[in-house]
Order: structure tokens, then C-alpha cells, then sequence
């Protein structure tokens, strides 16, 4: 009477559950014929965890399946905000891994998992002992997932460089400091996982999550130093993406009902997926990792390792999959150009992506290790459809046998029967050929094979990406690891792989470089001096940014091994306003949102930078468009850190100025570039670099790197007397030295008088502003009244004399006021950069130039700088040039005024300007002044020969 009364309801929750979670019932509304088993060691695992720092929402769960809630599809890209009520579509139902294999005996184990629900399941949570056993109450413990934020990490690691500046050999860093997360990860040795989880890491574990190792003893230890690392085989780097999820399952908790009673493998299972906040196709994908472990103590023959998954791109009832074998690529598109069983609506309610259909791919990095040692890759890709949509034949339908798991594992039909090229790949009993790899060719390829070509009917396609034959050895340790690139709004129907094989690319690259995201450099800080409608922006760089001192260089994860330059440098910043404080990355180039502020870049040879995108040729199937867009339209001036901003670039209308206490949003990012080889559009698949201009993934919404936008209002100052203004300038007295830094003099009237009456005592005063160094007020609130020395130094000679030249590459300036406190500049001045006294609220630019006549040809200027004569009024202009050689220039107009061509007094001066070596045409014109009949002379530029 027990025995009938358990059954009872056991049976009652499974019809419960039946109907409630697996997915065909879900679909179709049809219920399956199951064995109801009353033996079970372990529970199923209920954990579920979210992971979706980027644009992807992605549910895991912890006994075998993913991306799904054991309900409906949990693989959510583009994430929307759950508390706004807009709605969710999913790129994907569901998603596991399959194994299968030979005892020595013959007979067959399999562990899967599909759609598990009370009764069908293959796995459950937890590690396995090394004799391949289990308890339930081990299950019951590691039923949990173990998440970590890069953020966590980057926090650590700014606390152990601090206490390394304390204490170089033996840091302490405070251990209450160190986030649960960090302190629990299941690591080998880990002292405080008890303490944040209440039980015992096991002692027999081959392996457990990976971990930085700071002193390098093997234990895992936070508090010295220690965190959370993706592990990855081969690698030799410590990788924390922004978001990691680790978790352990087993296949030998219980009885296996998903495959019938197949037996366990023995096999522990150890994930870790993760994924990355970027501002480029990463910022639409996740990656999963699994460490498979054999604990089986016997060989297991004709083994075969694969990924299943359940595309539902959107609707499922319209669903078409392929692959790209070169790349080990699974994709998934729409039949036709709306997402939907009719029209845009799907059957059961679900949501769809209506006319902006994505494409969506799995890609099969790393298949497992054969017994010697020789990975093997994807070595079949297959399907199967959902038999309640469209009326399938019954062999190509779902398994539900270990032997029919297997045949589809082994990249066979449900039947056993071989996929044939052609059609749907199913034609038993004829000569089609056999194949390993179905539809292998893009949809917009008329003459090749895909769904889309064969015309096949509506379906819900599942899809095996599987590796083998091989033995398994006991005790062998191999890795699935997948990516699933996913690429938005595509041209249907028949649409073109090209744009989600570029993204697949840079996935690729990403794992080639053992998953070390390439970083742009980081978003600078701004903070703003508000003033009566002004407001100053100030750029800087925390030391702990990758950008700190403008040093950046990174390589990039797409540049070609061979180039010489595979570095990223730093260029320059832009500073934008935005429409309001809810603006993202992605927004930055739609005027709607967001506008140029500014834009300064490093002085070279790099002004206009050309980023080149890609589309599909819409009448020619397979080709590509590439179309220049432009980057960076650089003055190509050298870099400065403050800014006055006076206008409202959203403002109507003709007056734009800003408006005293209105909230105005900002936000500035740095930017790198690269061009190891000018792009060639006209090559079939490009070549060079697409990419010369790239900005850090830290730039927008990063509170912890700057890159969050800010809120500024503008607002008169009636607490402070200000006795100065932004960009003004102060006098300057030269006390020693040549140059003028290539800046305007303007001598002071006072120094000038001296010059004339004979009293010049060799101490030239400026008028403000026209000195050979750039001083500038840039916070007139923190202005400190006071008497400054500014001194060049070379690390050559760090007390040069009278007449010394200063190297443009190692000379540098030191600051120092009345007090005697020092500051000196933060590099050298070879090139422009204007450095921020913030304690003084000015700044300081020196530039070393070279002399005329010697200045690349880029800059038209040719080291000249302007001057001007003004005449008091009206009459004969009593100074001009002297005119040298106009009939060597004949229709040109030009006046030559340098005396420098051979045989010439000026010649030993500046041999360079000799007409047989290519001296330049030095030009002066004559303007006149507008309340005056008297000229204004100028000397603009020289131009080569």
C-alpha cells in the first residue's frame, strides 16, 4: 500500500512536469511515453544562474544543460532590460553535451541530456572520486554555480599592487576586503571555501577551477594575491574575463532514463563559461569550456564527444541550420524573410524577431584529444527535427534509445543510415554519397548545398557538432570548448554568412590568443571646472589605467603574425557630448545621441583614419562590399588635456550657447591606431588592415574605469573673485635659452623699449601668451598667485650650461615655485603634450621643434611660424623682405625672400635649402589691413621645389 501510494504520486508530479517542461510538449502539446524509475542516488540539480554582462542573457543550469530554465528558451541576445517590459526573443532553446563509446565488452554507454525534466536525466551536480563514484549528498552540495566578475578581480589586483608598493616580498592584502566570490572559488588548497560554503573542497579532485597562482605554491590562496583564471589547455597566461561561471557535473549519480538505462560513463564534468563586455562582436557572444574527466577505470572504444543544441532563432518552427567545415562553424538562420510560423507570429506565443532576423553560430574550437595525444576536431555535423512540426519521417526525427543516441553521435541518421549529399541528406537505399557534414554551403549560394537551396519544408532542427572515433584512456582529461557568435538584423531571405564569419573570426582569434580579450586603451577620466556657460573638461589617467602616461600599445588580435607592426598605439581622444546620461558605446557615432566635442591626436604622419566596414555584394552571392568610414579627421597637432566648451551641441536654433544650471552629459574616449598594411579593397577578401582605429572596451559605463558619462552644470561663480580665465596666459620672462617652440613671440612693449634705448639686459618679458613655452589657465578657481621657474633638463646632462641644446627625445622641463617644490613633466618633450599643474590651475606645453627647412614633409608649414609688422597709419612701409631669385619661379607669383642658394651668404646656414637638394620655395603675401591702406606682411609656409 506504501509502494501504490508513492507511485501514485510520482506519477502525478511527472505528468505535472511533462506538460510543463519538455519542450516538444512545450511546442506541440504532445506527451511522451516514459519509464518511471523510483531509484535515484542523486536529486537533479536545480541551480540556475543568469550570466549576461554583455548583450547576451544566457541561462545554466548545473546538471548537463544549458541555456534554457527547463520551461522555455533561456538565450536572450539582444538582452533587454527585464524592469522596462519589452520583450524577450532567444537565439537558441537549449544546448548539451553528448558521449558515447564501447566498454570492452561491447557494450554501449551514453550520457545526454535534451529537454530534462523529473524523469529524464543523463547527469547530475557535483565531482565524481576517483574511483568514479558519487553520493547524494555530494550532489546536494555542489548543486550551486560559482560566478566571478573581472571587476572583482581588477579590484584584487589593485590591492595587491598596493601592498607591494608597501611591501615588495611579502604583500598583505586585508582577506575582509576580498569579495565572496573570489574567496569561495573551488580551488585547489583554498582555506576559506568552507567558510563561504559550509562543506569541503574534496581531496582526490584531478584538478579543480584554475587559478593565478601569486607565490607560486600550487594552493590557492586569495588573500596572498590568488584569483579565478579561465583554463584553457596549452595556455600559459592568467586570463579573468568580466564574467565567469564555474560549475561540476557527473554522469553517475543515478539511473541514466534521458538514453534508457544506458550505463554511466563514469565521466566528471568540470564548465566554465564566460563571456566578455566589449564594444565589438564579442559584445554578442559567450563561451563555454568543458574539462572532461574519465574516471572509468577501463577503455572506452568508438568514443565520440559532441555538442547538441536546439536552435530557436526566435520562432521555432522556421528554423534552417548549416555549417562552414573550415571553421568547425554550426549556424542557424530563418527560412525566409519573417520570423514566424505565419507572418511574424509564432506558434504557442513565442516571441519572434519579426523582419530583423539575426544568424546565429556555434563555433567547435577545440574537440577532444585522441589516445595519442592528436586533437581531434569537428568530425560530423548533423541534424534532426522535432517530430511534431512538419510531419518528419520517423528516422530523422528525435532519439530516445542509447543506440539511436549513438547513431547520431557517430554522425549517422536515428536509423543508422549514412547522411547523403543532397536534398534533406536522408535517402536510404540509393547511390547518393555519403557524407560526415551536412549543408555545407552559404544560403546564398544557388548552386551549392543548404536548406535554403534544397527548398526543404518548415522545422525545429537540432544540430550535433560531434568529434571521434577514439579511445578514451582512464584517467584522460580532454576539452570541448565553443563559442556562439551571433550577428544581428541580417538581409533575408537566402541571407549571407560573410558578416557572422567575421564575427566567428574575431571569436576565433580571441581563443587563439588563449582568450586574452584585446583591450583598446581605457576611457581617460574628465572632471570640469563649471563656470557662467562654460564649462572646462580636463583629461587624465589613473595609474592603474592600461593608458596611464598615454603609454598604450597592445597587439592586435587580427593582425598577421609576419608584420612587423602589430602593435596598437595610443592616438588620440575624442570628447562627445550626449543626448542624456543612457548612451552607450554603440551610440556614439548616431548624431541623434551623441556629438563631437573634440578631437586631439598625437603629432606624426597619421591625420584621416579609415575604419572599413563590410556587406554583402547583394547581386553577385559570396562577394563582399567594403566601404571606407571615417574615423579620426585629426589636426594632427599633438595632444591637449583641457578643453572650454561654451556650446550646446543639441541646442535649436541659432543660439547654442550653454545654459547656466541645466544638466549637459559628456563622456571622452581614447583611441588607438595600427596599419600594418593599407587595406586593398579590391582583394576578394580584403587585405591589410580593416581596423587601423580602435577604442578600449572600458569606455562607456565603466565606473570603475572612467568611462561612465557625467552630468556638468554650468553656473556663475559669486563665491570667488576670479582674477583670471581660461586660456589666458601668463607673463613669461626668458631668463637663458633659444627656440620658440614653435609659438607666436609677442615681446612685451617694456622689452622692446630696452632693445631700442641700449638698457637690454638679455631678460626678455612676454606679453601674456606669446612666450616660447604654452602656459595656460585652465582652472581659474584653483589659480595660485605666485612666481614660477621653468628650467629644461637632460637626462645627458641634468645641469646643462649657457648654450646647451636640449635633445628633443630626452630633454624634459622641471616646475618649481617660490617654495622650492619641484614637478617635472611626464615625458619627454619631443612632442606636444600639455601636461596639467592641477595644484596651480594652469598648465604647461613644450614642444622641441625642428629647424626649418628639415621638417617632414607633412607639414606644409615647414617649421615656419607666422609674424606680422603693424604700421601706425597710412604711408610708405618703411621694413620689408628682400626679394631673392623671382626669375627662378617664372608664373608662379611667388616671392623668394631666402637668400640660400649656392654661392649665396645664407647657404652655409641652410644647405637643405639649396634648389639642387630640393630646397623649399619660402613664400611671403601681402595683406592689407581692413582700417588701413598699409600692409600686413606675413610668411606663411615654404613648399618644396
Amino acid at each position: 500500500m506504501i509502494k501504490k501510494i508513492f507511485l501514485i504520486v510520482h506519477c502525478s508530479f511527472f505528468i505535472v512536469h511533462c506538460f510543463a517542461r519538455y519542450p516538444d510538449t512545450f511546442k506541440a502539446g504532445i506527451k511522451h511515453e516514459m519509464e518511471v524509475s523510483t531509484r535515484s542516488d542523486c536529486a537533479q540539480g536545480t541551480s540556475k544562474i543568469d550570466m549576461e554582462i554583455n548583450n547576451v542573457r544566457a541561462t545554466l543550469l548545473g546538471s548537463g544543460d544549458v541555456w534554457w530554465d527547463l520551461n522555455i528558451a533561456g538565450y536572450v541576445v539582444p538582452k533587454v532590460d527585464r524592469t522596462t517590459g519589452a520583450t524577450p526573443v532567444s537565439s537558441v532553446f537549449a544546448g548539451a553535451v553528448w558521449l558515447g563509446g564501447l566498454d570492452p565488452a561491447g557494450n554501449l554507454k551514453v550520457a545526454v541530456q535534451t529537454y530534462r525534466d523529473a524523469t529524464h536525466t543523463d547527469f547530475w551536480p557535483g565531482p565524481l572520486t576517483q574511483n568514479g563514484t558519487t553520493s547524494a549528498d555530494v550532489c546536494q552540495k555542489w548543486d550551486q554555480h560559482f560566478e566571478v566578475f573581472g571587476s572583482d578581480v581588477d579590484t584584487l589586483l589593485k590591492k595587491l599592487a598596493a601592498a607591494k608598493a608597501i611591501n615588495p616580498t611579502n604583500p598583505v592584502i586585508d582577506c575582509n576586503s576580498i569579495p565572496n566570490s573570489i574567496k569561495g572559488w573551488p580551488a585547489t588548497g583554498n582555506p576559506y571555501f568552507f567558510e563561504v560554503h559550509r562543506f569541503s573542497l574534496p581531496k582526490d579532485a584531478q584538478g579543480l577551477a584554475k587559478f593565478h597562482d601569486e607565490n607560486g605554491d600550487g594552493l590557492y590562496d586569495p588573500c596572498t594575491g590568488d584569483y579565478p583564471t579561465i583554463d584553457i589547455k596549452g595556455c600559459n597566461i592568467d586570463v579573468h574575463p568580466d564574467h565567469m561561471v564555474f560549475w561540476i557535473y557527473n554522469d553517475n549519480g543515478g539511473v541514466h532514463t534521458q538514453s534508457s538505462r544506458s550505463t554511466p560513463i563514469q565521466m566528471e564534468v568540470q564548465v566554465q563559461a564566460f563571456a566578455y563586455k566589449s564594444n565589438d562582436e564579442l559584445n554578442d557572444m559567450t563561451f563555454q569550456r568543458y574539462k572532461l574527466i574519465n574516471r572509468s577505470k577501463t577503455d572506452i572504444d568508438s568514443t565520440f564527444f559532441a555538442m547538441w543544441i536546439d536552435f530557436d532563432l526566435g520562432c521555432y518552427t522556421d528554423d534552417y541550420v548549416g555549417c562552414d567545415t573550415t571553421r568547425s562553424l554550426a549556424y542557424c538562420y530563418n527560412q525566409d524573410d519573417l520570423d514566424g510560423t505565419i507572418g511574424c507570429v509564432c506558434d504557442r506565443g513565442v516571441n519572434t524577431y519579426c523582419s530583423k532576423i539575426p544568424i546565429i553560430g556555434v563555433d567547435y574550437f577545440r574537440g577532444p584529444n585522441n589516445e595519442f595525444g592528436k586533437e581531434i576536431g569537428m568530425s560530423s555535423f548533423t541534424y534532426y527535427l522535432n517530430p511534431q512540426t512538419c510531419n518528419p519521417l520517423s528516422a530523422t526525427t528525435d532519439p530516445s534509445t542509447a543506440t539511436e543516441y549513438y547513431n547520431y553521435l557517430s554522425g549517422s541518421w536515428k536509423d543508422g543510415t549514412p547522411f547523403t549529399f543532397g536534398g534533406n541528406a536522408y535517402a536510404p537505399g540509393t547511390s547518393a554519397k555519403k557524407v560526415k557534414y551536412a549543408f555545407v554551403d552559404a544560403p546564398n549560394n544557388p548552386s551549392g548545398w543548404s536548406m535554403s537551396s534544397a527548398g526543404l519544408p518548415c522545422g525545429d532542427r537540432r544540430i550535433i557538432q560531434a568529434s571521434g572515433p577514439f579511445k578514451l584512456k582512464p584517467g584522460a582529461i580532454n576539452e570541448l570548448i565553443v563559442g556562439l557568435p551571433w550577428v544581428a538584423d541580417q538581409k533575408y531571405p537566402n541571407p549571407s554568412i560573410v558578416n557572422l564569419q567575421e564575427a566567428d573570426d574575431i571569436a576565433q582569434a580571441l581563443f587563439d590568443n588563449c582568450f586574452k580579450i584585446f583591450d583598446g586603451p581605457d576611457a581617460p577620466d574628465l572632471s570640469f571646472v563649471e563656470l557662467d556657460k562654460q564649462i572646462i573638461a580636463v583629461i587624465s589617467n589613473r595609474p592603474e589605467s592600461n593608458n596611464y602616461k598615454e603609454l598604450y600599445t597592445e597587439k592586435g588580435l587580427r593582425i598577421p603574425k609576419f608584420t612587423n607592426d602589430s602593435l596598437y598605439r595610443f592616438q588620440g581622444y575624442k570628447i562627445y557630448q550626449l543626448h542624456d546620461g543612457n548612451v552607450g558605446s554603440a551610440d556614439l557615432e548616431n548624431p541623434d545621441k551623441s556629438r563631437l566635442v573634440a578631437e586631439v591626436d598625437v603629432q606624426d604622419t597619421v591625420s584621416k583614419v579609415y575604419n572599413w566596414t563590410s556587406t554583402p555584394d547583394p547581386n553577385f552571392g559570396g562577394r563582399t562590399i567594403f566601404t571606407p568610414v571615417l574615423a579620426v579627421d585629426g589636426a594632427n597637432k599633438g595632444i591637449n588635456h583641457t578643453f572650454s566648451i561654451t556650446q550646446d551641441l543639441f541646442a535649436s536654433g541659432d543660439d547654442k550657447r550653454l545654459v547656466n544650471h541645466k544638466k549637459y552629459y559628456f563622456v571622452a574616449v581614447a583611441f588607438a591606431y595600427n596599419n600594418y598594411a593599407k587595406f586593398d579593397e579590391k582583394v576578394a577578401a580584403g587585405f591589410g588592415q580593416r581596423m587601423p582605429y580602435v577604442i578600449g572596451r572600458k569606455n562607456i559605463g565603466d565606473q570603475n574605469n572612467g568611462g561612465s558619462p557625467y552630468t556638468v552644470l554650468p553656473r556663475p561663480i559669486t563665491d570667488v573673485n576670479l582674477n583670471a580665465i581660461y586660456g589666458e596666459g601668463p607673463i613669461i620672462t626668458r631668463v637663458d635659452g633659444v627656440g620658440t617652440g614653435n609659438n607666436f613671440l609677442n615681446i612685451s612693449a617694456e622689452t622692446l623699449q630696452k632693445i631700442l634705448n641700449g638698457s637690454f639686459d638679455g631678460n626678455i618679458v612676454y606679453k601674456p601668451g606669446g612666450g616660447p613655452i604654452n602656459v595656460k589657465i585652465v582652472n581659474p578657481l584653483d589659480v595660485v598667485n605666485g612666481t614660477y621657474s621653468l628650467s629644461l633638463r637632460d637626462t645627458a646632462n641634468l645641469n646643462p650650461s649657457v648654450g646647451d641644446v636640449i635633445a628633443a627625445t630626452s630633454g624634459f622641463w622641471e616646475l618649481s615655485d617660490s617654495t622650492g617644490k619641484v614637478i617635472r613633466s611626464e615625458r619627454s618633450i619631443e612632442k606636444l603634450n600639455e601636461q596639467i599643474v592641477a595644484k596651480y590651475g594652469f598648465s604647461i606645453a613644450v614642444n622641441q621643434v625642428q629647424d626649418v627647412g628639415t621638417v617632414p614633409l607633412q607639414d606644409k608649414t615647414n617649421g615656419f611660424i607666422g609674424t606680422s609688422i603693424e604700421y601706425a597709419g597710412a604711408g610708405v612701409n618703411w621694413l620689408t623682405g628682400v626679394q631673392n631669385n623671382f626669375s627662378l619661379y617664372p608664373g608662379l607669383n611667388v616671392l623668394d625672400y631666402i637668400k640660400c642658394n649656392k654661392g649665396e651668404i645664407d647657404f652655409a646656414l641652410d644647405p637643405n635649402c639649396a634648389l639642387a637638394n630640393a630646397s623649399p620655395i619660402c613664400m611671403m603675401e601681402t595683406v592689407p589691413l581692413p582700417s588701413s591702406s598699409a600692409p600686413l606682411f606675413t610668411m606663411p609656409f615654404c613648399i618644396p621645389r
